[in-house]
């Protein structure tokens, strides 16, 4: 469904960095980072965040600030995105909020984020937003104006943590499990997930590594359980994306261990319902920002040379 190859589109995104990118269809993508001017991409001082948005035949940036953007993320026309800026005295980021409400095609800045450290936003609607940081999990309710801390057990981490959202419920995937909100912070509902760690979640399916096994499983997030089905053996695999039309048809990304910076992301897809996976690299940068599978069998990637890629037709 989502091809085994992957090729440039003809597009490409000069002395770019790329931290986040999102297929919204086969032909609507959006790439998140900053652009530089110097021949190093990590002064600080040289970085201007930068949107871009794929419509076909045309690649044109769509917001343009000081900085970078940490992170992007968009539910039906609500986009929102996290502009950080490094202090003049490199004392760590102030963060800003920026909203689109048209899809990612119009971009403007709401407010400033108070909080030290924000490594994901997560857009709910047109007025909802949240962010997850190191000890940092707040909400937005009014368009960005204003930021609420909201309490969930546990400690925060973005690095080992993520914010989804399925059917209008706010999920935390952490170390070994889930939490799950469905009123708004008030209350949580905990979900073991076998000693694995929560990789992600779409629908009520998970995808989860615990030692070298992956594992596929169908969350009941009111019942609190877990019906596991697919298992893939895979030492070096990292998941960090899932894919699927229905348990039987899958695809999940993930990364590889042992490959190393510039050696791509990979491509596993099953469709007889994990009897067997095919395996395909995709010639993109290593991180998890680089490449993103939409729901309708398309994809974006962008490669170490900023071309952008997709599958073949």
């Amino acid at each position: 469904m989502w091809g085994s190859d992957w090729s440039a589109t003809g597009h490409k995104l000069d002395k770019f960095e790329v931290n986040a990118t999102r297929s919204l269809t086969r032909d609507i993508g959006l790439f998140a980072g900053y652009t530089y001017r110097g021949d190093s991409p990590w002064d600080p001082y040289d970085q201007q965040a930068a949107i871009f948005r794929l419509i076909p035949g045309k690649l044109a940036r769509v917001f343009d600030a000081p900085g970078y953007i940490q992170s992007l993320d968009i539910h039906g026309d609500a986009a929102w995105a996290v502009r950080g800026k490094v202090r003049a005295d490199q004392t760590g980021s102030d963060y800003f909020a920026v909203h689109s409400a048209d899809g990612g095609a119009t971009w403007a800045e709401t407010s400033a984020i108070a909080y030290p450290s924000i490594g994901q936003i997560l857009a709910v609607g047109e007025h909802e937003a949240w962010v997850l940081g190191v000890d940092v999990l707040a909400r937005t309710v009014d368009g960005g104006k204003t930021w609420t801390p909201i309490a969930a057990p546990g400690d925060r981490n973005s690095i080992e943590e993520r914010l989804k959202l399925e059917s209008n419920t706010v999920v935390l995937l952490l170390g070994q499990g889930v939490k799950a909100t469905p009123d708004g912070g008030k209350s949580w509902i905990e979900l073991e997930a076998d000693g694995a760690q929560v990789y992600d979640l779409v629908g009520n399916l998970m995808v989860t590594k615990r030692g070298a096994d992956i594992r596929f499983g169908a969350l009941a997030i009111p019942a609190g359980t877990v019906e596991w089905g697919a298992t893939l053996h895979d030492e070096k695999a990292t998941p960090f994306q899932l894919r699927g039309p229905a348990p039987a048809h899958l695809a999940f990304l993930a990364l590889d261990d042992g490959t190393g910076i510039g050696h791509g992301a990979f491509l596993y897809e099953t469709k007889n319902a994990g009897k067997t996976f095919s395996r395909t690299k995709i010639p993109c940068r290593a991180n998890a920002g680089a490449i993103d599978l939409s729901a309708d069998g398309g994809g974006f990637a962008v490669d170490v040379h900023g071309r952008v890629l997709a599958p073949k037709r």
